[in-house]
């Protein structure tokens, strides 16, 4: 099976394909600009989970405040307020598609940013529904491995709001694998907000909530926000909490209080404690037998002052666990404090909190005229454990036992040129088992993007990462470089882009190389149809070296593609979309050495869509 790759003409298939993307870089002389802000292997990981966090997020585009906008990570600060601004002088949107009218929106934002928002509808109530089927490569064709999901939303006169999600993972015995839902109230006296269901918090900089900003990964997350409002943002198992939500003001205070009775997976580790289980599949006995056997019952209350010059908040909370098995640790208890402070160009933020150790994040931000400074500290003690341990770090997930230190620059010389630039050192406080000595680590990654025209960009990224691992018995470091150039170029509703892609990396086993070249064009329009290819070669010698891609999915996000090894991967994305009907059709194909891999999904999208 693996000779047929070899085969000369479809090495000469290769060629022109490699030749014809050369051409089209000397043709087109441009790249996508931030479409997707990852600058190395580690960050790719972090920005799929923040991609299948942000499912099912959806912005009022007409209501939200600079601070909900600041939500998706394609938005800064200055530029929520520019939404806002314009909002506030304009209008309310009619279509999504006016954003770009609003400074510092391209149509590359917009892209990203489109599935997550919403326009206020004109109707007294509004709802609509999405149906999806998956097929994943890794399942045969059978209907009892699809993956079934489907979201429901509803609003009534733009007072309440509620949406209702299930799932089945393949493999598993039920037509429903879990269930999630809310109901959301703006308007209930002595409150701001009431939700009844499931919600995920994004208290303060995300030291004892969130998911994103434990991990210095780059500029897009290590930045100050505040507060998150609270909703539900994500269609994955074990992604929320289950309860009810208040949140209300007084003058300058504003008061969040938070109950939930929550059951996760049960995951049981060498020593015999049980822990929240990531991953949502649950095929074997065991699995399933461990499914929501950690029940935990938590209280949180949250006091925040507004001030003239930033915010200031503390937030208190206790978890008990109903331990399902021995030796379970059954409480838990946390007191944090987060702050956002700006003075004048200065703005100082982070968050402190104590429990059974203690952990903090801090840092600072600096806006001169054209170059923005940040710096971002961090240090998780040995045993601080938050409330549900799933960040992302240097050194795997939850990210305890770890201090770190970012330092990141922007600079803008002209109005159509960025440059970003970012090092993080990172190490363990203690040894493992793994590691008798402390690790240490750093990376750095730098980018730069120019846009001559309108319609063409060009953008290259630079990425190093350096860390102590152990590898076949042996100890030293594992060091990973990469380069990427990316063009994309635009002709009205169209869009033609390509990039190059090399790495190299080391490890004290072994040593390997990789080199990936793609290309992709989309055309469409809204409402009717639209279309999307792509196509990629890559040749992998080590894992180590492997290259992460983002295709199109259904839903209007992306997905991960991992490249290793040898051959191609490509696909097509169809869509129709009318005012009350959407439909799309995705397919991908992967080739390589071991065999061929397809999956395909498809997606229905009724009622009152946008």
């Amino acid at each position: 099976m693996g000779d047929i790759f070899f085969h000369p003409a479809l090495y000469g298939l290769k060629r022109l394909f490699t030749t014809a993307l050369i051409f089209v870089f000397a043709a087109i002389g441009t790249a996508s600009a931030r479409e997707y802000p990852v600058a190395d292997p580690e960050d790719a990981r972090a920005y799929q989970a923040l991609l299948e966090d942000l499912e099912g997020l959806r912005l009022d585009l007409n209501r939200a405040a600079a601070e909900d906008l600041q939500a998706l990570p394609w938005l800064s600060a200055q530029t929520a307020r520019q939404i806002e601004t314009y909002r506030n002088r304009a209008g309310p949107f009619r279509r999504i598609d006016d954003l770009l009218r609003v400074p510092g929106i391209s149509p590359e934002i917009l892209d990203a940013v489109r599935p997550y928002l919403s326009i206020s509808a004109r109707h007294r109530i509004s709802g609509q529904t999405r149906w999806r089927l998956t097929r994943p490569p890794e399942h045969p064709e059978r209907w009892s491995q699809l993956r079934i999901a489907q979201r429901t939303e509803i609003g009534i006169a733009n007072r309440i709001a509620g949406a209702f999600l299930t799932e089945r993972d393949p493999g598993e015995t039920g037509l429903v694998d879990f269930w999630s839902g809310y109901i959301a109230a703006s308007r209930v006296p002595g409150t701001t907000r009431l939700l009844l269901g499931d919600f995920r918090p994004g208290f303060g900089q995300g030291l004892i909530f969130s998911r994103q900003t434990r991990a210095s990964t780059g500029l897009a997350w290590a930045r100050p926000r505040r507060t998150h409002r609270i909703g539900y943002r994500s269609s994955t198992e074990n992604g929320a909490l289950r309860g009810l939500f208040a949140e209300g003001r007084i003058r300058r205070l504003t008061w969040a209080l938070l109950l939930s009775r929550t059951a996760w997976d049960a995951a049981v580790d060498e020593a015999g404690h049980a822990r929240v289980r990531e991953g949502g599949q649950h095929v074997t006995r065991t699995q399933r037998d461990r499914k929501d056997a950690l029940k935990e019952q938590l209280t949180a209350l949250r006091l925040s002052c507004n001030l003239p010059f930033g915010e200031i908040a503390t937030t208190a909370l206790q978890a008990a666990f109903t331990p399902p098995l021995a030796r379970t640790s059954p409480n838990h208890r946390l007191l944090g404090i987060d702050w956002n402070l700006r003075l004048h160009r200065l703005t100082l933020f982070g968050e402190a909190a104590g429990g059974q150790d203690r952990a903090w994040v801090a840092g600072s931000t600096v806006q001169f005229k054209n170059l923005r400074l940040l710096t971002l500290a961090r240090r998780y003690g040995p045993r601080f454990q938050t409330l549900r341990s799933a960040a992302t770090s240097a050194y795997g997930t939850p990210p305890q036992n770890e201090w770190g230190l970012f330092v990141g620059a922007v600079w803008k010389p002209r109005r159509k040129t960025r440059i970003e630039a970012g090092l993080d050192r990172h190490g363990r406080i203690r040894h493992t088992d793994q590691l008798p000595l402390p690790g240490r680590g750093e990376r750095f990654s730098l980018s730069c993007t120019h846009r001559p025209f309108r319609s063409l960009t060009l953008r290259l990224v630079l990425g190093s990462q350096r860390k102590t691992v152990r590898a076949s018995g042996q100890i030293g470091p594992r060091i990973r470089r990469r380069a990427q150039i990316r063009l994309t170029r635009r002709w009205g509703r169209a869009r033609l882009r390509a990039w190059v892609e090399g790495t190299r990396a080391a490890s004290p086993s072994r040593r390997g190389h990789g080199r990936a070249a793609g290309i992709g064009f989309n055309i469409g329009r809204r409402p009717g149809p639209e279309l999307a290819l792509w196509a990629a070669l890559f040749h992998i010698t080590a894992y180590d070296a492997r290259v992460y891609t983002f295709e199109p999915d259904v839903w209007g996000g992306s997905r991960l593609q991992v490249l290793t090894g040898q051959g191609q991967t490509g696909g097509l994305r169809l869509g129709w979309g009318g005012r009350h009907t959407r439909l799309k059709l995705r397919y991908s194909l992967k080739r390589t050495q071991t065999g061929v891999a397809s999956s395909w999904a498809v997606q229905v999208e009724l009622g009152t869509l946008k």
